[in-house]
């Protein structure tokens, strides 16, 4: 595949993420996190994690307000 293809592909998948609300990026950031996705991280503006380092910070901090993450494997669209 040529780069500007794959570019594109990347570029596609990227703007089809969605959004954060407002809701909840403003009950950790001042300002809408720059979020980026290189390889198998992701960042919101600090370190790079993998996904299941991800799942584990969601893990803590819903243990700290009292709750319970169960995770499910979801179909992809």
């Amino acid at each position: 595949m040529k780069l500007h293809k794959a570019y594109s592909k990347i570029s596609k998948t990227a703007a089809s993420v969605d959004k954060i609300p407002w809701e909840v990026w403003t009950c950790f950031w001042e300002t809408y996190p720059l979020y980026e996705i290189v390889g198998d991280s992701i960042t919101f503006g600090s370190d790079y994690k993998t996904l299941p380092e991800m799942r584990e910070g969601v893990e803590w901090l819903v243990d700290q307000l009292g709750g319970k993450v169960t995770w499910e494997k979801k179909d992809e669209q």
